[in-house]
This record gives structure tokens, sequence and C-alpha cells, in this order.
């Protein structure tokens, strides 16, 4: 994703431990969260990448939209995520 220009950065977190229903089923889980910083534009990409290369028929990808951010950092990410012509 970083490579791809799809995501400016990824963070995954430690182990966390999830408890969801699946299939009429409760389940348990130990999963890593990844927190994928990238721009609107781009989120189709990335979302097609995830769901290549994710093992769950339907993984958890939720879209937060940033409504304020340190504009250098924003600028920043923005950069990382321009599609190449």
């Amino acid at each position: 994703m970083i490579d791809d220009g799809l995501a400016a950065c990824v963070n995954i977190t430690t182990p966390v431990t999830s408890i969801y229903l699946w299939q009429r089923k409760r389940e348990t889980a130990e999963e890593h969260l990844l927190l994928i910083k990238t721009v609107k534009q781009r989120y189709p990409e990335l979302e097609r990448a995830i769901t290549a290369l994710h093992p769950y028929e339907l993984p958890e990808i939720v879209a937060v939209p940033v409504a304020q951010g340190l504009q250098g950092y924003l600028h920043w990410v923005e950069q990382c995520t321009k599609e190449k012509n």
C-alpha cells in the first residue's frame, strides 16, 4: 500500500481481541488493527487492495473522514498518495 502510493502511513496495533457475530455464531479472534492514512481519491483502490490481500471473507474496512488536522501532515499525506502519471 505504501509502495504503491495508496497510503502515506500504516499503523499496525498490537493484537486486539475481537468478539463478534459471524453467520449467527459468536466468534472471538486475535487481530491486528491497521490505521491507514490516505486521501479520498485513493480510497477505492485502497479498498480493492485490502480485500484482495485480506484472508477474511468480509474484512472490517471503514473510512473515517478527517474534519481537521495539522496542515503540514495533511499535505504530506496528499503528496505521498498522489497518482503517478
